[in-house]
């Protein structure tokens, strides 16, 4: 039997394994959630006054923010940039989903920043046209 002259592939070893970082603790500056979410930083700072976030701030006054406060400013950008819903408008939104989540409402879609757990708002118009039509029946 011949054997071929094959080269062992082999898994690259970890050279440096990742380091968990709990979800609540602020490590993440103003300027890398800038860049990882491609907010401006002056957004950062208004919704900060407009306590839609709360980052915490060390001695140099540097907002931290963290992993939960990230996916929660990913959530109120996309409402922002992509559905062009002003600052109140967020502001009802986020209270509609916080009141959604602490009545148990639950299904796939958005989350819940308290806990992380999932929620969505379902539209019943369609619904509402068929009670009205059955009301004036």
């Amino acid at each position: 039997m011949e054997k071929k002259n094959a080269k062992i592939i082999k898994k690259p070893r970890e050279i440096f394994p990742p380091v968990p970082i709990n979800r609540t603790e602020p490590v993440f500056t103003s300027g890398v959630i800038s860049r990882l979410l491609d907010i401006p930083v002056w957004v950062l700072k208004q919704l900060d006054r407009e306590k839609l976030v709360s980052p915490d701030r060390k001695k140099s006054k540097v907002r931290l923010y963290s992993q939960e406060e990230l996916n929660k400013l990913s959530h109120i950008w996309y409402l922002m940039k992509e559905r062009k819903v002003k600052v109140d408008g967020v502001k009802v939104i986020l209270e509609m989903e916080e009141t959604m989540y602490t009545h148990g409402f639950s299904a796939p879609g958005m989350v819940g920043y308290s806990s992380g757990r999932s929620i969505t708002i379902v539209s019943r118009k369609s619904e509402g046209k068929n009670l009205k039509k059955s009301k004036q029946q």
